[in-house]
């Protein structure tokens, strides 16, 4: 049998036409959708819920000396997106308390208390009011999408099993002197930070911490007392730091598809390591010392790209996340004395180079904390007199506070001690100051740091 051409002609034309109306139907929801998730205007507020975290009884850890008994653990579960979130001791109450700054009108925060038998659920959810396709096809996300800041503060006498997702954002959570114990934590996008400045009252039976993009930063880790670490990534960069001795026997498993491992194992510890890179390199630095006495570390570690790096030896950890996350919780005063006695005590292990107080400034600055950031530039320069780029951020400071007088004569002296900094003669310019200096005059160096560490 013939098929008529007229048939096919019309089953074409019948078939592209559908896909035409297809493609309009399409075109027709992602604008409804645009619509639908057009951004209200900002409206920026501060926060505090913490009297709906209220301690009790039941929940505190408030027993007698040497009594072995938590009582009932809480369930601390965080479902979040797009903010920056700090975790933080709460060391003025016995109350799991939260305070925010961010846009009630795109976002929500909500909590809820559900108490079982054996154990309470804590439970805090932050969320877009819009659809992140929405977002998507209103131009995308900004930085002034991620502004919303939460914090939650743990009482140091509740033993707490934290499971936490974040989607987009800034995570630090400050276990210092706390009961953790478990963490399951899920990071999709951005900068993970772990720190411990005093060991965990209870041995951790697991750290799981699984991202997919992004930088990861375990600081102390020894302080967390983990029985078993699980980490899994699928691209970013994983450091390790310790700042004393291993406290108790540990297992670290890593696996990573592309990026980087990389462990400062404490000497004190009996290191028991496999590495595999199938795409990349294996390093391992420092002394191999045997400490068959000592607690014993297993870390196992896979890269498919990237490598791994096993350092022998204690580390120096960053001051500048410390220092932000002393400022949030207790003010700056309280940020400012704790960098002097950590500079008398324990200068073996952070970073005390002049850039360390420059990137806190900056941070502030960032924040439109100009008399806080004022405050640290102005440190650095105490610590560091002839560092000239500290004298640049400081006369930067002063600039964007609106004092123009303070901001030339820093800029002045930055300018003395470095000739060669070409920001500081524009600076100086658009504040409508020359600056004659002499040309054959030789730059006033910066003083010397220590050897830069890895990664």
């Amino acid at each position: 049998m013939v098929r008529k051409k007229s048939s096919c002609l019309k089953k074409l034309v019948l078939g592209c036409g559908g896909l035409v109306l297809c493609f309009v139907l399409l075109g027709f929801a992602l604008f409804i959708s645009a619509s639908l998730n057009k951004p209200k205007p900002a409206d920026q507020q501060k926060l505090s819920v913490s009297e709906s975290f209220g301690g009790n009884a039941e929940t505190s850890l408030n027993l007698p000396e040497g009594s072995p008994n938590y009582g009932k653990p809480v369930k601390l579960v965080l479902e979040l997106s797009m903010l920056n979130f700090d975790l933080v001791p709460n060391t003025a109450s016995k109350e799991i308390g939260i305070e925010s700054d961010y846009d009630v009108a795109n976002f929500e925060l909500e909590t809820k208390v559900d108490e079982k038998d054996d154990y309470i659920i804590y439970k805090i959810t932050f969320k877009n009011k819009r659809t992140l396709l929405g977002m998507l096809l209103q131009g995308g996300i900004n930085d002034q999408d991620i502004q919303n800041r939460v914090k939650v503060m743990i009482p140091k006498d509740l033993l707490v099993d934290i499971n936490f997702q974040m989607s987009m954002g800034e995570a630090d959570l400050d276990l210092t002197g706390l009961a953790i114990s478990d963490i399951n934590a899920q990071f999709s996008m951005g900068e993970f930070e772990i720190q411990a400045n005093e060991p965990n009252q209870v041995p951790m039976g697991k750290l799981r911490i699984q991202t997919s993009m992004g930088e990861t930063r375990i600081n102390d880790f020894q302080n967390l007392r983990f029985v078993n670490g699980d980490f899994q990534g699928s691209m970013g960069e994983v450091r390790f730091r310790n700042s004393g001795d291993l406290i108790d026997p540990a297992s670290l498993s890593l696996k990573m598809s592309m990026g980087e491992f990389n462990i400062d194992v404490p000497p004190n510890a009996n290191l028991k390591a496999r590495s595999r890179a199938s795409f990349g390199e294996i390093q391992e630095r420092g002394e191999k010392l045997d400490n068959p006495d000592g607690p014993e570390f297993k870390v196992q570690s896979n890269v498919t790209f990237g490598s791994v790096q096993l350092n022998r030896s204690y580390s120096r950890s960053p001051l500048s996340g410390r220092m932000l996350r002393t400022i949030r919780a207790q003010g700056l005063e309280a940020a400012v004395a704790d960098y002097h006695e950590l500079k008398a005590n324990r200068s073996a292990y952070f970073d005390f180079r002049p850039s360390s107080l420059n990137s806190v400034g900056y941070a502030l600055l960032r924040d439109g904390l100009f008399t806080e950031a004022i405050t640290i530039f102005k440190l650095n320069i105490e610590v560091h007199p002839t560092y000239a780029n500290g004298y640049d951020s400081l006369g930067e400071a002063y600039m964007k506070a609106g004092q123009r007088e303070e901001a030339i004569v820093n800029y002045r002296k930055s300018l003395e001690l470095d000739p060669s900094n070409d920001n500081a003669l524009e600076m100086l310019a658009i504040l409508g100051e020359e600056q004659q200096l002499d040309p054959n005059q030789e730059p006033i160096p910066d003083p010397p740091e220590p050897p830069k560490e890895d990664n």
